[in-house]
């Protein structure tokens, strides 16, 4: 899908075009500890500027002298085509398809795409020397960035103005296992708009940070312009893009201030793209700003101790292992009685001075296991009005209120469930506590619409 990769690593692959043009078949062996597994056709779909790759095991010529490929396998020969070894290729224009496609820069730090959604040739510039770089409001323009193999970017000056060109398929600034400081004021980052000419096409996103990058955003003083990230606007019948990716193990985010925006169409009023999208095990923690455009958790989890938000803007915490926390505040969360997914959370953050922020109702959503939760670190018994003593935080996700409750484990000590502990209960396992179930006929049950997972160990 847009922005993703399937990677055929250390194997001995020819990539085939089936009649569909997005269709490409893998046809070959993996390798493991330098021998040949079963031959495979496997049959692949590239998606809105996706990418399916390849990187070749270094014995493939030896290990596949004198091995004949097998002409008619039971499956997928009557939707192959012949083509030429020329086109046996993976794509070579988006980021992620070959190491061609991270080689470095020219001398002058730019190189040239061919994007597939526009004949014209974009500029790319990719920063992989492993040091810190900066742009300034000399930068400004229609430029992509890349920032590869442990760099840095600080972006600081004010009227710096980063815009992804019309129609490019990649994010105006894309981070992989490097570091994004964002830190001042009248900074603007915009993902591509989709082209008027092409019906459907999707607005692109502002930042898209993985594979162990850290993104750091905050406005330089409060008297400033905020910092402003935008998602790309669609063209008509496409989704707006999202303002801001975090993706994969060991990806973290950051944000202090600012506004973040997805995109949104011209002929309507609302926000279509994300403003922040967290998946893939990343984590984000969020002290300020103002979202304008859903946020959701993909399997990740978000640290919400500030902010402000839209009307219509939703908290999505989305699957198995997305935990969304509302902290350092004080909130009530209220199921709606119309949608049991829906949580509506109502309350207002507090500042590290101690005084209560602006009071909200946020909508919130638990889709397939997801959780939203919240962790009152203050006493929050006068509320509205601001706290005034500090205790340990607990999460307190909402809960099915035919059950018999939750159950937290949180003082480092060992506890033990027993078969006279059966039953529909929610448990969660703290700060280095340990649970132990040894006892036979012992059932734990989750809750009977599974918003929350029957023992969550953290």
């Amino acid at each position: 899908y847009p922005n993703g990769s399937v990677v055929f690593e250390n194997s001995c692959f020819e990539f085939s075009p089936g009649e569909d043009e997005e269709v490409i078949y893998a046809k070959g062996y993996f390798v493991q500890d330098g021998i040949l597994g079963d031959y495979q056709e496997i049959p692949s779909l590239s998606i809105g500027g996706g990418v399916v790759g390849k990187t070749d095991h270094p014995d493939c010529n030896t290990l596949l002298n004198g091995i004949d490929q097998p002409e008619d396998p039971d499956s997928l020969t009557d939707d192959l085509v012949t083509v030429d070894d020329d086109v046996l290729q993976p794509p070579t224009d988006d980021l992620m398809a070959t190491d061609d496609a991270l080689a470095p820069p020219s001398d002058d730090g730019s190189e040239t795409v061919d994007d597939e959604t526009d004949s014209a040739l974009l500029e790319v510039i990719v920063f992989d020397d492993g040091k810190t770089h900066e742009l300034a409001a000399s930068n400004s323009g229609n430029s992509l960035y890349r920032v590869l193999n442990s760099s840095k970017l600080n972006i600081q000056e004010s009227a710096t103005y980063i815009t992804a060109p019309d129609g490019a398929s990649e994010p105006a600034i894309f981070v992989n296992n490097s570091q994004l400081l964002v830190l001042g004021n009248d900074i603007r980052i915009t993902g591509a708009v989709g082209r008027a000419d092409v019906a459907g096409q999707n607005g692109g996103a502002a930042i898209h940070a993985t594979n162990g990058a850290t993104v750091s955003l905050q406005n330089a003083n409060s008297e400033g312009t905020a910092i402003t990230v935008r998602g790309g606007a669609p063209s008509s019948g496409g989704v707006g893009g999202p303002a801001l990716i975090c993706e994969g193990e060991g990806t973290s985010g950051y944000i202090a201030s600012g506004e973040f925006y997805g995109g949104i169409a011209a002929s309507t009023s609302n926000y279509t793209g994300l403003s922040l999208l967290v998946r893939n095990m990343a984590e984000m923690t969020i002290t300020g700003g103002n979202f304008y455009g859903d946020i959701e958790a993909f399997g990740s989890k978000i640290q919400l101790n500030g902010g402000l938000f839209d009307d219509d803007t939703t908290v999505l915490a989305n699957g198995t292992g997305s935990i969304i926390t509302f902290g350092n505040g004080c909130f009530d969360l209220e199921r709606a009685e119309d949608d049991e997914t829906k949580i509506y959370v109502k309350g207002y953050f507090v500042g590290t001075d101690g005084v209560a922020g602006t009071y909200q109702t946020i909508t919130a959503r638990q889709l397939d296991g997801g959780i939203v939760g919240k962790s009152d670190s203050k006493d929050c018994s006068n509320s509205p009005g601001p706290p005034s003593s500090s205790t340990e935080p607990t999460l307190t996700p909402i809960i099915d209120p035919e059950s018999n409750g939750i159950i937290v484990f949180d003082d480092g000590g060992t506890h033990a469930l027993l078969e006279s502990d059966s039953g529909v209960t929610l448990y969660q396992v703290l700060n280095s506590s340990t649970l132990t179930i040894q006892e036979r006929s012992t059932y734990i049950y989750a809750t009977s619409d599974e918003i929350a997972p029957a023992i969550l160990v953290n």
